[in-house]
């Protein structure tokens, strides 16, 4: 009865309330008498007033009519309170009893009505949905069910429209649909879709709840889907379909990609079903790998990102799936292979699990890969080594190993990947990486291409910040990093300014300590090579001369303010051309010209004075930072100058040395010497060195530690007392110190300079002229005097000599007055110095001092001290004596060139080039020919070594055209590898003086003929045409064979191909080929109308040769189809060693023969056309009459009869009248008489060089000197000798 009392309690208070429209309505009608009541609302009235007198009814009765108003009732709001109070009363319905069931039987039935189950409102689907599930609940597991397959069927369609309502969690409708859900899970009812035959509604269903799930519900609906999915895959019972797997493995897939809730719903699926899944999935995969795509399966296009997936989060479930990929990494389809790549890479490099020592056979296969034809493929290949190397330690090496193979892949991508990828595994596993494979990396910065340049530059350098600060094992396999960075200033690509800013912002940290900072450094820099060095070098001294233009800009800018209009024209033409200055010193120029200008001209003078801030060398850091700051907020970073801005900004600041760094250099060398580790100091003075050259103001506040380090090292380290002196001298006047320190140091450079080694000597003069500027002339003169002593002693040791020489040569540079006394005596002891017949190693060496003695005392110590230099005509003479050195070949008793001799004259000749770079075209005409005969010279180091610093002079100190053709002597040159050697430095020469050319023709300059390149061919033709191995014109008129007369021509046909060749075939920018060919047959044909200054029988060689390079010239032409009848527009003058020519009768010619001048041939009649020695003579081409090389040995050739020396210097050089009353002049003098006499009184050979016609045939060149023809031992009279007997160089 209690019971019964409870459930009639529970209908009552069941009951379902009016709407709430329906509420207002009646009462309206309430208060509203005088209105018509509604017929509907009469009826609904009556029907309550009905159940109050009758009092509640049974349960089966309420619901019998409930289910007779769900069928009769069309309207919606009616409807929706039949079912609404259905489901109320369903929800708490009991599910175990009979009765119970049979009660809610009609209402069952009458939900399935076509116009109930049908209904279009949402409202009433829902309400239906509800229904339904609870009715499912009460019938579930019981026979007696009311539906059938087809009805059950259209229940569960109801619920897939209910389900979809769940991804709105913000609706209305989302908290009964949720509870649909929520029944559903809990009955487990959706088994029931299995028995039909159809599959589809049950895949949408899965489908449904895996789209339902989303970042808004996935707390409530997730748990419940996932128990509905879980019990539709457990029902299966393993006879999984492969479209249920396909919604469930596609939901994993995409679900990652799209929505993660998706993925972990499906992911949830497959672990809490793993036993009944795993074998599907591992069918399906395996087949998909091994025979194709699986039939009506979605998945084929997405099985490798299940795969990965599956191995990410469900290893298990894969069992021997992945070692059947390795079929797929040889296979022919490329993409397949590339697809197979990228999932593998992907699994080895998963950190979770190690597939490298699980799988090692697929990894050694996965590993050949790197091998792929395909770039593509081996691309990816090293795009996913990185993670593979962090992920695995036991494949890291041979990973490792696989990128030092693709750093030389022929794809410049892959390079570029494989150099970034070593540096990425290098920084994250430093301790395990060799040195070896950095190095390999570093290799890439000499790559082809800029872009693996660039990126191999920039991965090292971020190398280098991040190891450079660990333990010291650690830093040394980096401590080389810098030194193969900077040398890509020289790179055309890159440039001074990339590296510049990679040097102040990525090779060390700005937040580095100083002390830190100097100690990697100064390592760095110890292991710098000359290029690296000259590249930090340059870079310094581009920061501080931009430094200087703008500051001295600035200056110019404050003065043209306060100008009055008069001068204000000339200071902004200084302005101008200091901003056109500064624009050279960045890669665009004109763009750097413009913007600079509008720096200029911007009125916010804060901006000004925060660049001036920034190009001062001795601005603290937090100034800098802050300058640089204020100047781009006030130019504003929408200004088109704020990209420019921080570029000048980051050019002018002066990081990364400033003057914290050289005080803690300078305290680390003091502290190292002190404790007697002197070697150990070394890198830190190299650094300190070569920043002080660039920014001497650097050192300025640091004369008393630089003295401390001169005591402390003068008796122990000579080479850390040359680096202080050498920072002395790159100090100089920006010492701040008082005058009391400043004469302590000059005491001790003194003593350094009395008592130091040569280069000591040298340093401390030039720190003593540094320091007093000039004005401390008591010291140097007291210091003068001790040199001359010095060298007048004869107990003073050859090493003390050398460094008398160069102090005494510095001190007369600097300070040339004061010792014009001294001067004359000092060149007598130079004088028996070079006539010293000892040979051994300190006298050679003593010799080659002496002779860079006299080149010094010849030339200023800057352009802007050519008044300092001594006269002219004391140069003359100096050049002349340096002259005549060259020419002394000692010999031995079997012929042979003595090696010592060998470095005397090569010391003179460069001694010589000094010279000429400031007195260019001022020497005497015989030292020019006897510079250009040092080409011939029988030592072959020394022909080497000129031919180098000749290069040099001409590249770097700009020498005149004219010593560019000495070159063309080295055609004859016994050395194949030194002729193409020779060939290369005219070629380059050749090329950059065109260059130049253009430039000047761009800028609206007019150049004649002399700066053409084209121009040595008058100066080759004067030196060969002195040359006395050239056949006079006796011989050439002579009756003797054509062969005799062309193998003693063929040298100089030699040299003549050489040069002709080199200018004709040099390509240029902008000029077609041949377009020098006017020029050259200028030249030569106006040769023709000119003659030797000196002798008429020079003049007939010159034009004899001027022919044969006609016939070479126009030979070459030919064959290259160039036209010939072109003319050079403009005139060809000659220098001042030719005159022009005066018209004479030939004494030799017959009247028959006699041919005019100019327009006619000046060949020997056999060379003549016709003649039996004249046909191929003149081709390019290698003749065949050229002798074969000798198998072994020095044996000259057969024919020495023809053998060509060298002239002596022609006794104008040693009959010159000497300046009246110059005592200086006089002892000069005495230097080239007792040159001369050292050369009679020594043995010197018959031939001082190879000959020319020895060259020519090939004739063997070593190290070790030419054998040559000894003196014959006869004393007859000169003249009764034969004529090339006779022919021979005092040499």
């Amino acid at each position: 009865e209690a019971e019964k009392r409870r459930e009639t309690k529970q209908n009552a208070c069941a009951r379902v309330q009016l709407p709430s429209a329906m509420a207002k309505r009646r009462t309206r009608g309430r208060a509203k008498k005088d209105k018509v009541e509604d017929p509907k609302e009469v009826d609904r009235g009556e029907e309550d007033k009905e159940e109050r007198v009758e009092g509640p009814r049974s349960q089966d009765e309420e619901l019998a009519i409930l289910a007779e108003r769900i069928r009769s009732e069309s309207g919606k709001d009616a409807l929706v309170k039949a079912l609404g109070k259905l489901a109320e009363m369903l929800e708490v319905a009991p599910q175990a009893k009979m009765s119970v069931r049979s009660a809610y039987l009609p209402c069952a039935l009458a939900l399935m009505e076509p116009g109930v189950f049908r209904h279009k409102d949402s409202e009433v689907k829902l309400l239906l949905s509800t229904c339904l599930a609870h009715v499912m609940r009460l019938y579930a597991g019981v026979p007696d069910h009311p539906y059938n397959d087809s009805r059950i069927s259209e229940v569960f369609g109801r619920f897939l429209w209910t389900f979809r309502l769940l991804d709105d969690a913000g609706g209305t409708s989302y908290p009964r649909a949720l509870h649909v859900l929520e029944i559903v899970s809990r009955i487990k009812c959706c088994v029931l879709l299995l028995d039909f035959e159809s599959q589809e509604l049950t895949l949408d269903l899965m489908q449904v709840l895996f789209d339902s799930v989303n970042s808004e519900n996935h707390a409530n609906v997730a748990p419940l889907a996932l128990d509905v999915l879980c019990d539709i895959v457990r029902a299966c019972e393993g006879d999984i379909h492969q479209d249920m797997l396909d919604v469930i493995l596609l939901a994993m897939v995409e679900g990652k990609k799209v929505g993660q809730h998706t993925f972990e719903l499906a992911l949830g699926v497959l672990r809490r079903c793993e036993l009944e899944l795993m074998g599907p999935v591992q069918a399906f995969l395996c087949s998909t790998i091994e025979t194709g795509p699986v039939q009506n399966s979605e998945l084929h296009h997405h099985y490798h990102d299940l795969i990965l997936v599956l191995y990410e989060k469900c290893p298990a479930m894969l069992g021997n799936v992945l070692p059947a990929l390795e079929v797929e990494l040889s296979v022919d389809d490329e993409d397949k292979r590339a697809s197979a790549v990228v999932l593998l890479g992907k699994i080895f490099g998963l950190g979770e699990g190690d597939a490298v020592s699980e799988f090692p056979t697929l990894f050694g296969s996965f590993l050949d890969r790197f091998h792929d034809k395909r770039a593509s493929i081996r691309q990816s290949m090293v795009d996913c080594a990185k993670s593979i190397a962090f992920a695995s330690e036991e494949g890291r090496e041979e990973i490792v190993s696989a990128l030092e193979e693709r750093l030389l892949d022929p794809e410049d991508k892959v390079r570029s990947s494989a150099v970034s990828a070593l540096c990425d595994i290098i920084c994250a596993t430093p301790g395990e990486v060799s040195k070896t494979t950095m190095l390999q990396a570093a290799t890439r910065l000499r790559d082809r291409r800029v872009l693996v340049r660039k990126e191999a530059m920039n991965k090292l350098a971020g190398v280098f910040c991040k190891l450079s600060t660990m333990e010291e094992e650690v830093f040394e396999k980096v401590v080389w990093i810098p030194s193969k960075i900077l040398p890509l200033v020289f790179d055309e690509h890159i440039g001074l300014q990339i590296v510049e800013n990679l040097l102040q912002k990525k090779l060390v940290s700005p937040k580095v300590q100083p002390e830190v900072v100097v100690e990697i450094w100064s390592k760095a820099y110890a292991h710098c090579e000359a290029t690296a060095t000259r590249a930090l070098h340059d870079i310094l001294q581009s920061k501080a001369a931009l430094q200087t233009l703008f500051r001295e800009c600035i200056k110019k800018r404050d003065e043209l303010k306060a100008a009055a209009k008069e001068s204000k024209n000339s200071l902004e033409a200084e302005m101008r051309g200091m901003m056109q200055a500064m624009s050279h010193f960045f890669p665009d120029k004109e763009n750097a010209l413009q913007h600079l200008t509008s720096i200029h001209a911007l009125k916010d003078g804060h901006i000004m004075r925060g660049l001036e801030t920034l190009a001062r060398n001795d601005a603290v850091p937090e100034a800098t930072s802050r300058a640089e700051m204020d100047v781009l907020k006030r130019i504003g970073s929408q200004s088109p100058l704020y990209e420019f801005a921080k570029v000048l900004c980051a050019r002018l600041t002066c990081a990364p040395f400033r003057k914290e760094h050289v005080a803690v250099l300078l305290d680390t060398i003091g502290d190292i010497l002190e404790n007697s580790a002197a070697p150990l100091a070394d890198p830190y003075a190299s650094l300190l060195l070569c920043l002080s050259k660039a920014f001497p103001a650097l050192v300025s506040t640091s004369l008393p530690q630089l003295e401390r380090i001169l005591k402390t090292s003068e008796r122990c380290h000579d080479v850390m007392v040359e680096s202080m002196l050498r920072i002395i001298v790159c100090g100089g006047s920006n010492f701040q110190s008082d005058p009391t320190d400043q004469s302590k140091l000059q005491v001790l450079l003194s003593r350094i300079c009395r008592t130091g080694t040569r280069q000591q000597a040298k340093y401390a003069v030039r720190a003593l002229n540094a320091l007093s500027g000039g004005e401390s002339k008591d010291v140097i003169a007291s210091l003068g005097v001790a040199m001359h002593n010095a060298l007048k002693a004869t107990n003073t040791s050859m090493i003390r000599k050398k460094a008398a020489l160069v102090a005494f040569a510095n001190l007369c540079q600097y300070s040339p007055d004061g010792f014009e006394s001294y001067l004359p005596a000092v060149l007598d002891v130079v004088g028996n110095i070079l006539h010293n017949k000892g040979n051994s190693a300190e006298a050679i060496s003593l010799k080659i001092e002496a002779t860079k003695f006299l080149a010094r005392i010849c030339l200023p110590t800057d352009t802007k001290d050519l008044q300092k230099a001594p006269p002219q005509e004391v140069s003359w003479k100096l050049a002349d004596a340096l002259a005549t050195l060259t020419s002394l070949v000692e010999v031995d008793a079997d012929g042979t060139p003595r090696e010592a001799s060998a470095e005397v004259r090569l010391a003179a000749a460069k001694a010589l080039l000094r010279i000429v770079r400031w007195k260019n075209a001022k020497i005497p005409t015989e030292a020019y020919r006897l510079i250009a005969y040092i080409a011939l010279d029988p030592v072959a180091d020394v022909r080497h070594g000129f031919a180098k610093k000749l290069f040099k002079g001409l590249r770097l100190f700009g020498l005149s055209t004219k010593f560019a053709a000495v070159f063309a002597m080295f055609a004859v040159d016994v050395e194949p590898e030194f002729v193409n050697y020779a060939k290369t430095c005219l070629k380059s020469y050749i090329q950059s003086r065109r260059q130049s050319i253009q430039r000047a023709a761009l800028a609206g300059k007019k150049l004649t003929v002399t700066s053409h390149p084209e121009f040595i061919l008058p100066f080759l033709l004067h030196v060969l045409a002195h040359h006395p191995d050239f056949p006079d014109r006796t011989v050439q008129h002579s009756d003797e064979k054509g062969d005799a007369i062309a193998d003693a021509i063929m040298p100089f046909q030699t040299i003549l191909s050489f040069a002709i060749g080199s200018l004709l075939s040099t390509p240029s920018d902008g000029l077609e080929p041949g377009s020098s060919l006017p020029v050259v047959l200028s030249i030569l044909r106006m040769l023709k109308a000119v003659e030797d200054l000196q002798s008429q029988k020079v003049s007939h060689a010159v034009w004899t040769m001027a022919d044969i390079a006609l016939e070479i010239a126009k030979d070459i032409a030919l064959k290259r189809h160039w036209d010939i009848t072109r003319k050079f527009p403009g005139s060809v003058p000659m220098p001042n060693i030719f005159k022009p020519r005066e018209e004479k009768r030939d004494p030799f010619a017959s009247p028959a023969t006699r041919r005019p001048s100019v327009e006619g041939s000046f060949l020997p009649e056999q060379l003549l056309p016709f003649s039996p020695g004249w046909k191929g003579f003149f081709s390019t081409t290698p003749s065949k009459r050229t002798k074969p090389v000798p198998a072994s040995g020095n044996t000259p050739p057969a024919n020495t009869d023809a053998t060509l020396h060298h002239s002596t210097p022609s006794e104008s050089l040693t009959k010159k009248a000497r300046p009246s009353g110059a005592a200086s002049l006089a002892a000069r003098d005495n230097i080239l008489t007792d040159v001369q006499q050292a050369s009679e009184e020594k043995d010197i050979g018959s031939g001082g060089f190879t000959t020319l016609s020895e060259r020519a045939i090939g004739g063997k060149g070593t190290r070790q000197s030419k054998r040559i023809n000894s003196q014959s031992e006869g004393k007859e009279n000169e003249n009764s000798m034969p004529r090339r007997s006779r022919r021979r160089v005092c040499r």
